[in-house]
């Protein structure tokens, strides 16, 4: 996936335009929409929600360049019973790998 960042460095001389309704060039960028790990890591832990927020939060680590050490060392705090930390880290390696996967296309 690309960011909005990317295009405009890629293409600065375009207009860029969503469903011709949205020009992002005359969006105020001084607001970056970041993930806020810490409340991903904290949503993880509440009933049905850790995948969502742990597939989401370990996208943005990916995206932010750790390593997969460094994301299961993030993540493995996130087991929830009756899983096992090593149940914990083979699903979040699924993750990492596709993450990883989808970055390599753009």
């Amino acid at each position: 996936m690309i960011s909005i960042d990317d295009l405009q460095q890629r293409y600065p001389s375009k207009s860029i335009t969503l469903a011709g309704k949205l020009n992002l060039n005359e969006v105020d960028h001084s607001f970056k929409s970041r993930l806020d790990q810490e409340a991903l890591q904290r949503a993880a832990l509440q009933p049905n929600q850790w995948h969502d927020s742990v597939l989401r939060l370990t996208a943005s680590l990916v995206n932010a360049g750790k390593t997969d050490n460094e994301i299961h060392e993030t993540t493995s705090r996130l087991t929830c019973p009756p899983y096992t930390v090593e149940e914990t880290r083979a699903q979040v390696q699924t993750m990492i790998d596709g993450a990883r996967k989808i970055c390599s296309r753009s």
